[in-house]
């Protein structure tokens, strides 16, 4: 199991370095490497590792249901992957947040896939964690710790329709446009349903208050505040920026599982509404450092629909959101998507998504 561990991190671990290097070269004309003929639906996709941890979590899993294993051999298989996982993530998330220089080069994006493929073994290992008895793993928790960051920078570095474009910043950010949007909605919601997820809003409240420049009048607070409860305002923009653009538009099916997870997590309806609304004022400092991502100085984290948002608009929204609490029922619930796809901007027109995605085929078929 060792060997095994250590010779999938190895290989990851290379494939991450290359993709990061080439990334890192000053305007590429093209790629000898990260192009159809080598990476494409006749070829094994960047993340092929990652997924090898994924396929032993669920047949591993398959044979605990089946009786074939018992739970002290799920339990041992499921710590070797996260071993593994743990020593993949700086080199996966270096290569996913590096920037390629140049936007017109030549490309089939490896990110891509190696975003999906991250998220589709992260995935896997919380679905096997709900099943075993082990309650407290410190290294599962870092794993959803920096992967809900990672898809914080993702969406905050995403520039949300009507948003006027900053000169600094690079364009060369992976697209969010793919399947692996897919795999990262359905990480929030995972993670969110965590047992550890109440830990959650305090850690990223800790990690964002050191790297943001936050306006904390915006929401009535300060920097001495609670910082679960910074960290729960984040999340919430973020979940905003989202659906106002800043993911795909078919994500928002995710929506009402999402802020259902995300109403467990605060405990009760006036935390959450609470959450919300911080969620939808908090904003940067104005000073001209303080731009984050796509977000300008002085601009709300929410994105620019929420710029302009009418006070008596968020009273109908919390109070909408207020009844589907109250009332407890997964019809209800369902309501949500209208509820915050309505705040958010309603539909948006002329938008560059394409359709809701396929899973990459990983099987290699057409070789």
């Amino acid at each position: 199991t060792e060997l095994a561990v250590r010779t999938i991190v190895a290989l990851n671990n290379a494939e991450c370095e290359s993709i990061e290097n080439h990334c890192r070269v000053t305007k590429p004309l093209t790629s000898s490497i990260f192009h159809p003929l080598v990476v494409g639906d006749e070829s094994i996709p960047a993340g092929i590792f990652l997924i090898s941890i994924r396929d032993i979590l669920d047949s591993v899993l398959v044979k605990y249901d089946s009786k074939e294993c018992d739970e002290e051999q799920l339990h041992s298989a499921v710590l070797s992957c996260t071993a593994a996982l743990s020593q993949c993530n700086q080199t996966v998330f270096s290569a996913l947040k590096t920037c390629c220089p140049d936007s017109t080069v030549k490309w089939q994006d490896p990110r891509q896939t190696l975003a999906e493929a991250w998220f589709a073994a992260l995935n896997g290992l919380l679905v096997v964690f709900k099943r075993i008895s082990a309650t407290d793993c410190k290294p599962k928790q870092e794993l959803v710790y920096q992967s809900m960051a990672l898809c914080i920078n993702f969406i905050i570095s995403a520039k949300v329709q009507r948003e006027p474009s900053r000169e600094s910043r690079n364009d060369g950010f992976m697209c969010l446009d793919g399947p692996q949007s897919l795999g990262l909605v359905e990480f929030i919601e995972l993670a969110l349903m965590d047992d550890m997820s109440a830990s959650l809003f305090d850690m990223l409240g800790n990690l964002y208050q050191n790297q943001m420049k936050l306006d904390y009048d915006s929401i009535g607070q300060s920097s001495c505040s609670s910082s679960s409860f910074i960290g729960g305002a984040i999340v919430s923009a973020v979940l905003f920026r989202g659906v106002s653009g800043g993911l795909p538009p078919w994500t928002v099916e995710y929506t009402p599982n999402i802020y259902k997870s995300l109403f467990r997590v605060c405990g009760g309806v006036d935390q959450f509404c609470a959450i919300l609304l911080a969620g939808s004022d908090l904003k940067l400092q104005s000073t001209p450092d303080s731009s984050f991502g796509a977000v300008s100085s002085g601009k709300k984290l929410a994105g620019c629909f929420f710029d302009h948002l009418k006070p008596k608009s968020k009273e109908e929204f919390l109070q909408k959101i207020r009844e589907i609490c109250v009332k407890k029922s997964d019809v209800q619930w369902r309501n949500v998507k209208v509820i915050i796809k309505a705040i958010c901007g309603g539909k948006k027109k002329a938008a560059s998504f394409n359709l809701k995605p396929q899973p990459t085929n990983w099987e290699c078929n057409g070789m």
